[in-house]
């Protein structure tokens, strides 16, 4: 799980709000956890998801046929409770994509074909489709609805080849290293942020909202080293702010001492308990009126 990541069945308290537009475009019930069910098997080609673990105390109806449902899942091995399939078309995080559908198109799409596209080409809107139509083709919708579980297989193994060498991250970021044939936008199924800023060997580029809320950099062809930091957004405001505040504090404390000290306002004060015999004069003078 990195950064509020819609893993595949996982509890997260936090996640990044970006991500909150993709559940519903792909139908996942999103509450306090995501519980996608082996149908939605192109998304762990896409968020790069290496094993899936089945109870083993599950009634026999109720086990789905891993191999069958998720293609490209073998079984390993198994411990106490669980049989444990790892996926031998996993995509390593961070993969190139040549290819585009807009928003527009898939706006009144099913969810399954909207899930479907997410493998197969990234999601721009129509700002991005024209800022990086010299290095995307525009995908054709008919080629998205008529995917087979084959056609996913093959998809996978392409993006195997197309994805990075090396992935490394921190509390601060991550960074992998990719080796394209050609300009490409590079996708990483971690949730936008405006807090995010990224370098391709050494430069600063652009970090691209795609595929309904994750990230997407360019990169040339030949080696690169893609290097993403974060930075929590009004982070310095916030500081400026607080530190602000403070030393008005501190201001207005010293200056009430020093007039304090000029005794131009006297220091007076009086607390009253619940068994306090103070009265008011008016009310005792018409007391003690009543007693004669």
């Amino acid at each position: 799980m990195l950064w509020g990541l819609p893993s595949m069945r996982a509890f997260q308290s936090v996640v990044e709000s970006s991500i909150m537009n993709f559940y519903p475009n792909v139908d996942i019930t999103r509450d306090v956890a995501s519980r996608p069910d082996t149908s939605h098997y192109t998304l762990r080609g896409l968020f790069s998801v290496k094993y899936y673990y089945q109870r083993k105390n599950t009634s026999d109806d109720e086990k789905p046929d891993i191999p069958s449902e998720l293609p490209g899942f073998r079984y390993v091995g198994e411990n106490e409770y669980f049989d444990i399939y790892e996926n031998m078309l996993y995509i390593p995080m961070g993969m190139a994509f040549d290819t585009f559908i807009t928003e527009n198109e898939l706006e009144n799409k099913s969810a399954s074909m909207r899930e479907k596209t997410l493998i197969h080409s990234l999601v721009l809107n129509d700002g991005q489709a024209e800022k990086y139509g010299d290095i995307l083709e525009k995908s054709d919708i008919s080629d998205v609805s008529s995917l087979t579980k084959k056609d996913y297989e093959k998809i996978c193994t392409e993006r195997q080849n197309n994805s990075s060498s090396s992935f490394k991250y921190d509390s601060k970021g991550f960074e992998s290293e990719i080796t394209l044939e050609k300009p490409s936008l590079v996708f990483y199924s971690v949730p936008y942020s405006d807090g995010w800023t990224a370098e391709v060997n050494g430069k600063p580029v652009d970090v691209e909202k795609v595929s309904y809320g994750f990230m997407a950099v360019k990169a040339d062809a030949g080696d690169n080293k893609i290097v993403f930091h974060y930075r929590t957004p009004a982070l310095t405001a916030g500081m400026i702010i607080t530190f602000s505040g403070i030393a008005g504090l501190a201001v207005y404390m010293i200056i009430c001492r020093k007039i304090r000290r000029k005794n131009e306002y006297f220091n007076m004060s009086h607390s009253y308990d619940y068994t306090s015999c103070h009265k008011i004069k008016a009310h005792t003078q018409y007391c003690d009126s009543l007693k004669k």
